[in-house]
């Protein structure tokens, strides 16, 4: 169980993308590393990857949260990172996951009913995606349900 925030509980949606696709080995490190980080500052949170796209919500005191976008941000295999939502929350959403994973580029998940049609389709650009929060979450409570 997380520590509890000093402070309000912070919570962020961003979409980044990728310079390149990550390899599953790559994939692996960044997990690893996120998850421990992730510990140690009381971040949870959920990313779902696909084709060189992360859609992740984090939580957790807003101190932390806003030093992880940051290091986020400034990470050299990202060519761009978008917030979508933003904002204080009354309670976790991911409180047992340190960082929930999901990587989408499992051809079987694309057939599974509920599958998002914006996750379904690569994206070269984020202006192509969504412009709704509604659509994030709904997609990532999805995939919460699902582990």
């Amino acid at each position: 169980t997380p520590p509890a925030p000093s402070g309000p509980l912070h919570r962020v949606l961003y979409v980044a993308t990728a310079r390149k696709p990550l390899s599953r080995e790559e994939l692996a490190a960044l997990l690893e590393k996120s998850r421990l980080n992730n510990e140690r500052d009381g971040v949870t949170g959920m990313m779902l990857y696909r084709d060189g796209l992360f859609i992740q919500a984090l939580e957790g005191p807003a101190a932390a949260v806003s030093d992880l976008m940051g290091r986020i941000r400034k990470d050299p295999r990202i060519s761009s990172c978008d917030v979508i939502d933003e904002g204080d929350a009354g309670e976790r959403i991911f409180a047992e996951w340190r960082m929930a994973f999901r990587n989408l580029d499992d051809p079987g998940l694309a057939s599974h009913p509920g599958f998002s049609d914006f996750m379904n389709t690569p994206r070269t650009a984020v202006k192509s995606l969504p412009s709704d929060p509604a659509n994030y979450w709904s997609t990532l409570d999805f995939y919460r349900r699902q582990l």
